[in-house]
Order: C-alpha cells, then structure tokens, then sequence
C-alpha cells in the first residue's frame, strides 16, 4: 500500500493458516531497503499479516523474500514489485516470482 510520497506499507496473505518468520526486501540494485528476522506475525487460512510499515522508499522494482513456517514446515516465498504513482491508500498486488524450497 502506498501509504504517502516514499511511504510503503505491505502485508501477505496465506490460503493455509502460517506465521512469517523473516522479510527482506531489496531494490533492483540489490540492496537492502528493509530486513526484520525477528517477525512472528500470523495469518489466518485465507487471512492477511499485520501491516509492515516502511519508510522512504524511491520508485523502482523491489524483490521480497519471505520466510513463512506452517504446519507443514518451513519454506520461502519470493515477490516482486513496482513502487510506482499507485493512488494514496490503495493496496496493489506484488506477483509472486518463485517458490525458495
């Protein structure tokens, strides 16, 4: 969600209840804008995350890379997106770019 100019807010969504355990996100130069290994951040079947509130964030393509862990073990998720001119307050949706097994 583009909560403001530079101002990023993401969350997940999961179609089996999961916990995240860790999020890193990078911008197309590879670097690390945002890194929290410490999360434990639930989602319910079918449910969404808590927010994860970012701050400045430029207009680019960003990667994502997710550590979930269920009941069916752990395993990595990686996303990419466009922060771009999206309009104030709206979710936009980040493709899911491969399975990390």
């Amino acid at each position: 969600m583009k909560r403001g100019p530079w101002l990023l807010s993401v969350r997940f969504n999961g179609s089996v209840a999961t916990s995240i355990k860790q999020v890193y996100i990078y911008n197309d130069q590879g670097q690390t804008v945002y890194n929290n290994t410490n999360l434990n951040s639930s989602i319910s079947k079918g449910g969404y995350s808590s927010q994860i509130d970012m701050g400045y964030i430029a207009v680019a393509n960003y990667v994502v890379v997710v550590l979930f862990h269920s009941q069916y073990g752990e395993y990595a998720r990686l996303y990419q997106f466009t922060f771009n001119t999206a309009t104030y307050n709206t979710w936009f949706s980040a493709g899911q770019y491969e399975y990390i097994n």
